[in-house]
């Protein structure tokens, strides 16, 4: 009768009903202990990646559970396979990247104090080692900036790139600084040396063949320098000859031009011989009006340069004195035919001879100045003379001149200011300045 269901919890026939399912005082004690496994099996798997590497772990505790036996050797258990509602410990993506490109591994090369995770990253996750950021920096970019010279050898060593280029167009070796700079490019240098070494004799003959046709390029393009050295030689040359060819060209074109108007003179003088000389003079007036309208595209007629020097020619040729002086100015402008001071001066000369006032200021100009004739300050004034004795305004000017400044000439100011008045009163306005200058009034 003791044993009925009203027995207390303490009673014996309590100890004869339903258990409780004898449970855990911690219901994680046995995720605890696997952790602990894990991490003596690999300690490294557990560091926590600082900005990058995303752990999840998800602790939750079943019901349906079956019970652990409290005399069970905990210690010696085999870790069952994880139920879905047990902790999940696993790196998801580590090459993933965040809004500025950069993956777990550009955060590890950041800071000397992370190299255990990024040597976790390279060693037994293996990630990517050349990923670039949105400012086309690699990890080793990042520990080159940093000056992370630990992170550099480790990433180096590793396989990743020195030669990857940033936005900029710089490697890791260019955006280091100082002595880490240093440092690094000679890394760099020795590895590459081991490199060689290690491919063995192949690699060196390789090389040693592409030294040699290195060597032959440079003997054919020191070949063909010399061909275009000798080319350009010739070629020289031969610019030289078409210069003498032009010049001689152009000599015989002006000697041609001589020959055609002392042609042309010879001819006008036999009709002349034959013919009323007045009816001659009268048709070069003609002829010279003419010219004069080609020249300045009057008269209705259009501009002739060639035409109007034509003109002046014939009409210069047949004694016309106006036409001699145009055509010294035709040769001293090279208009319509080639320039030529000497012809100049022969024409100005010419009309100077017949008495007309401008062709005997521009003579006198000329033995001033030494243009196409010897310089000859005397002669200059004896010009000057004539032509201001014949109201030439430029003659009595630069008679003026020549005898305040005693010039082919004795000097007199009396005699100077006389002929700069007399040029002054014909509006010369050069005079009218010079004399104002010197205090002197027109009258």
């Amino acid at each position: 009768g003791g044993g009925g269901r009203g027995s207390s919890p303490g009673s014996a026939s309590s100890a004869k009903g339903d258990r409780k399912s004898p449970g855990l005082k911690n219901p994680l004690k046995k995720l605890d202990l696997k952790e602990q496994q894990l991490r003596q099996q690999d300690k490294q798997q557990l560091l926590r990646v600082k900005r990058g590497v995303r752990v999840i772990e998800e602790e939750a505790e079943d019901d349906e559970e079956k019970p652990i036996e409290e005399d069970e050797d905990l210690e010696d258990e085999k870790s069952p396979k994880p139920h879905q509602d047990e902790v999940e410990i696993g790196v998801i993506d580590v090459n993933a990247r965040d809004a500025t490109g950069k993956t777990p591994l550009h955060y590890a090369a950041d800071e000397s104090e992370l190299m255990p995770c990024l040597s976790f990253l390279v060693d037994e996750v293996k990630v990517s080692l050349n990923l670039k950021d949105k400012d086309g920096n690699s990890p080793l970019h990042i520990a080159a900036i940093k000056g992370n010279r630990q992170g550099m050898k480790k990433l180096f060593e590793a396989g990743a790139d020195p030669l990857l280029t940033n936005k900029n167009g710089d490697t890791a070796a260019d955006v280091c600084q100082g002595e880490v700079a240093d440092w690094f490019k000679s890394v760099v240098r020795e590895e590459a040396l081991k490199k060689l070494h290690s491919n063995g004799p192949s690699r060196v003959n390789l090389l040693l063949d592409l030294k040699d046709e290195v060597d032959k390029m440079k003997k054919c393009v020191s070949a063909l320098q010399d061909k275009l050295d000798h080319k350009s030689t010739i070629n020289a040359q031969l610019r030289t000859r078409v210069a003498q060819l032009e010049e001689h060209q152009a000599n015989e074109k002006r000697e041609n031009e001589r020959l055609r108007d002392s042609l042309f003179i010879v001819e006008n003088s036999l009709r002349r011989l034959k013919g009323d000389e007045s009816k001659i003079l009268e048709e070069a007036h003609l002829v010279y009006t003419h010219a004069l309208k080609l020249s300045k595209g009057r008269g209705g007629v259009e501009k002739d340069p060639k035409g109007a020097f034509h003109g002046f020619v014939k009409a210069a040729t047949d004694g016309h004195t106006q036409a001699m002086y145009h055509l010294g100015i035709c040769y001293e402008n090279g208009f319509g035919v080639t320039k030529d001071i000497k012809q100049a001066f022969k024409w100005y000369k010419s009309g100077a001879l017949h008495g007309d006032c401008r062709a005997q200021t521009e003579v006198g100009y000329f033995y001033r100045y030494g243009m196409g004739v010897e310089k000859d300050d005397v002669k200059a004034v004896h010009w000057y003379i004539r032509a201001a004795e014949g109201g030439h305004a430029v003659a009595q000017y630069n008679l003026g001149l020549k005898f305040l400044n005693g010039q082919g000439v004795e000097l007199s100011k009396q005699k100077g200011i006389h002929w700069l008045r007399r040029a002054a009163k014909q509006k010369d306005r050069d005079a009218q300045k010079k004399l104002a200058k010197m205090g002197i009034s027109v009258y």
